[in-house]
């Protein structure tokens, strides 16, 4: 792999993160502060 194709990997894999988290936010609402969630 060349250091091009692992860099876009690793941005898809943090943006499907953050999407996933903010899902989870979004969706089960947990006890904290949503504010305190930070990207």
């Amino acid at each position: 792999m060349t250091a091009k194709t692992i860099a876009a990997l690793t941005t898809a894999l943090d943006h499907f993160l953050r999407l996933a988290w903010g899902e989870f936010v979004f969706n089960y609402q947990p006890s904290f502060n949503r504010s305190s969630v930070t990207y």
